[in-house]
């Protein structure tokens, strides 16, 4: 494209120059990086050298007999597991010192856990020479492996990208407006008009306009529309895509250097490319359009080439990574839009243009019911959606005959979409894609929860640990990588603290890593398991089989597996109503998930919990229809997680509380009322309930005392707790998640009161912290934690989640300490300005649960500045008085009002609505009895107006149903202005 506006290679903006200032350093490319290669080659091959005979030996002292034989079999059968684990280790090592080398296989940690590996290599030789010397004082338990990073080098690409290839332009050149692809365009109309809002509002400051979303969601098709309608307002335009074939950052700053100078300008020198566009730049109101940033050192490089200038100038990037996004924003004043999925009905809508025409009509019922099913897996990103409907419509004439799941088996026919989802994996660091691989082993539909699936990852040692860091922190790390990177999806937001604790994988994504983990040897599927077996039976024993997911039921699969050598596999998952398998054929399982597993008898609990699953670390039997844990549970020594929720299991046998590794207990939805009184040492977690009162177990031993490493404790019943065990509490120094229930008499009992302020006073560590009250229930008496001494500890200034379900007289003053919370729920009985101004300097807060337990005598009004992070608000309250103040809430995307009725007096409703720039929702929530209550209809009519002057830039829900509210306020538009129903789960209705 070419500059708007003046070009030339001297224009005003200054003089370029060939010593410019100091900037951060392009990537180097140099011939160090070579030496390095080499080094690491030669070290892996010294490895390989000093690995390669163990197995074998291992093999051949197992087989002696008499003296200098191993006699235990327990000490046989952990040299027979490690005997399998370096067959691993050298089979790989085989792999990577066969290839050539990439840039990631030389990160700086590789060298230092090739010496970890040395040193494992030479213990283990050791201890082979005192078994075959007949020594018996050895110890045949290897230590904590954690040979992940092997793993994740096998699946990085070996040569990466050639540098000395050719760059054309056309790799940086972004996709030009197509008048033709209208259909594409469904619900643009919004976003469109908010972006032209904010390149064109007043104010001289450079701005920088983040938009993210997940791939094929519409963020190119969108730029591209503003930038044909706001271009002619700027001095200079520029736009660039970065390239999928290589990411250089030079560039595409000399293709964003073509559009705006004349040739003679340009130099191939990084520093020079990126000083003179800055000066040249310095004083122009100019556009600068980046697409498709996915690399933080390339957005830094990118954004040092353009000034702060006071032009009005504005810089657009797409990206799908979230902390990029957020990354552009800090560098220079800016603003996030998230491209948000279609809805049911738009989705319906991009998918009758693109497979039946413009004419918006189903051909048949049955293809209306096919087509649903279809559309429940693209999950609104219109890249799916248009990939399925230009499949089908190739085959229009076949429609009738064909079902669903014939057209989603088909998903792999997609190139276009197996191309987009294949940058997506390759962009990952290399430290994420075994991770990424490890989510092909959940269903389409499945909740993932954070809790279990880090335990998975903790048990199959697939996080790479650095002597620095624990494992909770960089597990954390990683979860918030995949979800910053779109690989799994956070849940819809319900307002509770718990909203990224549960996501899913997009079915699209999903057969893309099954294939991917395929290809990898990563996983064992339903699917690859007939080959895998025929491979076998022709004498091919090569494949080393780590990893069995069976989800599907199949007759031979019992005979197949008997023909698989199974001593590889460390994770076996089962679920569903899959037939009877022979568990006994797995005898170095580490993780065993047999969650929703229908065939699972307490018959197959107790062959689990012998001798033969000694190495397992993780068991989970989670709803399923077992009722007792076996005491030979006692067997498993390595156990680290048990999860036996929702099972019908009614008794803990004390034998659980022996486990000497036991890291996860989770005992939610069972009969379980009442906990062995004995110590458990060991254990960190113990999630004993869900979230309502009725389900919390009934009795806590009082020596919880002694759990002194515990670090979650939900939900606990205190109810009937004498007020000395909460000491007992209190005492738990490291708890970091602690939710309990508490009685109405509690709050008016000050031995209780008393203990609770010591309670929270003490656990300095905690992060999240739930009191879940009684009807009625006052906390007051909170109020004076401020006061109190503090000589034992500072008090929970972690804390980033707090949820308390009882009624305050005002805001609580210590509240303004809690530099780090992120999500509070509260209710007050008033709000006062001082209120409202603790609650809008806490600085990182993202979601706002108020309830306002009072009728307003005046407007609750939100200044410029207040919760400057805050995502989500939700209010609860009889009159929705809230007034929001020119540039108040700048990153505030969902408002939720819950209300019920009161006497409503002049101007009584909300107002500023359009002063919430990043808004996109407004739902309103109330009692279908209230529906012509005066107090309602007035701020449900003020909602009305306020949206509709936004030009569909905000939507409206009222009570589960999108409004059309131009439509309800246009005599002409009709009657009905209702878009769509958001109950989720039900098919659009014509």
């Amino acid at each position: 494209m070419e500059a708007s506006g003046s070009g030339g290679g001297g224009g005003g903006g200054g003089k370029l120059l060939l010593a410019p200032p100091p900037m951060p350093p392009l990537p180097p490319f140099t011939a160090e990086s070579v030496l390095e290669y080499l080094e690491i080659q030669k070290e892996m091959k010294e490895a390989l050298v000093l690995m390669e005979p163990l197995p074998p030996r291992i093999s051949e002292l197992l087989l002696k007999q008499g003296v200098g034989s191993v006699a235990s079999d327990r000490d046989r059968r952990s040299l027979a597991y490690m005997e399998k684990e370096l067959s691993t280790v050298v089979a790989a090592l085989r792999q990577l010192t066969s290839r050539v080398l990439g840039p990631d296989h030389v990160a700086p940690r590789i060298k230092d856990r090739l010496a970890h590996l040395r040193e494992l290599a030479n213990w283990t030789w050791d201890l082979v020479d005192e078994l075959a010397h007949g020594r018996t004082r050895y110890d045949t338990r290897l230590p904590d492996l954690n040979l992940t990073w092997i793993e994740q080098l096998l699946l990085v690409d070996a040569a990466g990208h050639d540098s000395s290839a050719p760059l054309s332009c056309d790799n940086y050149q972004l996709p030009q407006p197509d008048t033709d692809t209208t259909p594409h365009l469904v619900a643009m109309d919004g976003p469109r008009k908010k972006l032209l809002r904010w390149l064109m509002e007043d104010g001289e400051a450079t701005k920088i306009i983040s938009i993210i979303g997940p791939t094929g969601v519409g963020k190119t098709t969108l730029v591209v529309e503003v930038y044909s309608q706001v271009r002619q307002h700027f001095q200079c335009c520029a736009t660039a895509k970065m390239s999928r074939q290589t990411s250089d950052a030079e560039a595409l700053l000399r293709h964003i250097m073509s559009q705006i100078m004349d040739e003679a300008a340009l130099c191939s020198n990084g520093y020079l490319l990126a000083h003179n566009i800055k000066t040249y730049l310095q004083d122009k109101r100019d556009l600068i359009i980046i697409d498709d940033i996915r690399k933080t050192t390339d957005l830094e490089i990118i954004l040092e080439a353009f000034p702060q200038n006071e032009c009005g100038s504005r810089v657009i990037i797409t990206t799908p990574i979230r902390s990029i996004a957020c990354l552009g924003c800090s560098h220079m004043d800016g603003l996030i839009h998230e491209v948000k999925p279609l809805d049911e009905l738009e989705s319906e809508k991009l998918f009758l243009a693109n497979a039946f025409g413009a004419d918006g009509l189903w051909p048949s019922e049955y293809s209306r019911q096919v087509s649903y099913e279809i559309l429940r897996r693209c999950d609104g990103i219109p890249l799916f959606i248009i990939a399925m409907a230009g499949l089908m419509k190739q085959e229009q004439g076949e429609m009738v005959k064909r079902n669903a799941a014939y057209w989603l088996e088909r998903v792999v026919e997609l190139k276009h979409v197996e191309e987009a989802l294949t940058l997506v994996y390759d962009n990952l660091p290399y430290e994420l894609k075994l991770l990424t691989l490890y989510m092909s082993t959940f269903p389409w539909g499945y909740r993932i929860d954070k809790h279990r699936l880090i335990s998975k990852w903790r048990a199959e040692g697939l996080i790479v640990l650095d002597m620095w860091r624990a494992f909770e922190e960089v597990a954390e790390e990683c979860f918030t990588e995949l979800l910053d990177r779109d690989i799994i999806r956070p849940l819809a937001c319900k307002y509770n603290s718990e909203v990224e604790t549960c996501s899913q994988v997009n079915y699209f994504m999903l057969q893309f890593l099954v294939s991917k983990s395929e290809q990898n040897f990563f996983l064992t599927t339903s699917h690859t398991v007939n080959s895998t077996a025929a491979a076998a039976a022709e004498g091919d024993m090569t494949q080393m089989i780590q990893r069995i997911f069976l989800h599907r039921p199949d007759q031979e699969l019992p005979t197949l597996l008997g023909t698989i050598d199974l001593s590889h596999t460390r994770s076996l998952i089962v679920s569903g109503s899959v037939n009877r398998i022979p568990l006994d054929k797995f005898i170095h399982l580490a993780m065993l998930d047999l969650e929703g597993w229908e065939n699972l008898e307490d018959v197959d609990l107790v062959q689990i919990c012998s001798s033969n699953f000694f190495l397992l670390k993780y068991l989970s039997v989670r709803n399923t229809r077992v009722s007792k844990l076996p005491p030979q549970i006692s067997e498993l020594g390595y156990l680290e997680t048990l999860d036996i929720s929702h099972t019908q299991i009614s008794e803990i046998p004390i034998e659980v509380w022996g486990l000497p590794k036991l890291w996860s207990l989770d005992l939610r939805g069972t009969q379980v009322r009442q906990l062995p009184r004995d110590v458990a040492t060991c254990l960190r977690h113990l999630l004993v309930s869900g979230h309502k009162l009725d389900e919390t177990i009934m009795e806590i031993p009082d020596d919880i005392l002694y759990w002194n490493l515990l670090e979650t404790l939900a939900t606990i019943d205190i109810r009937n707790w004498s007020s000395w065990v909460f000491k007992y509490l209190a005492d738990l120094r490291f708890l970091e998640v602690l939710a309990v229930t508490w009685s109405f008499h509690q709050c008016y009992d000050e031995e209780y009161q008393t203990a609770l302020r010591s309670v929270i006073q003490r656990l300095g560590c905690l992060k999240s912290l739930t009191i879940q009250c009684e009807v009625g229930c006052s906390m007051e008496f909170l109020d004076s934690l401020s006061d109190m001494p503090n000589d034992l500890s500072d008090g929970p200034k972690d804390l980033q989640n707090l949820i308390i379900t009882a009624r305050f007289l005002t805001v609580p003053k210590w509240i303004q300490g809690l530099n780090h919370l992120a999500f509070l729920h509260i209710t007050v009985c008033k709000l006062l300005p001082d209120d409202l101004k603790i609650l809008g300097s806490l600085h990182k807060l993202e979601c706002l649960v108020l309830g306002l337990d009072f009728l307003p005598q005046e407007a609750v009004v939100i200044e410029r500045g207040a919760f400057h992070q805050l995502l989500r608000l939700s209010v609860s309250c009889r009159i929705a008085w809230l007034n929001f103040g020119e540039g108040a809430m700048l990153k505030l995307t969902d408002l939720d009002l819950n209300l019920s009725t009161g006497p409503v007096s002049e101007g009584s409703s909300p107002s500023g609505i359009g002063n919430l720039l990043s808004l996109e929702k407004v739902t309103l929530r109330y009692d279908p009895w209230y529906i012509n209550s005066c107090s309602v209809k007035t701020t449900v009519d003020a909602l009305r107006r306020q949206v509709a002057e936004l030009q569909s830039t905000v939507k409206l829900v009222n009570n589960g149903v999108q409004e059309d509210v131009v439509a309800i306020l246009d005599p002409v538009a009709g009657p009905t202005g209702i878009i769509r129903s958001e109950t989720k789960g039900k098919a659009p209705r014509p």
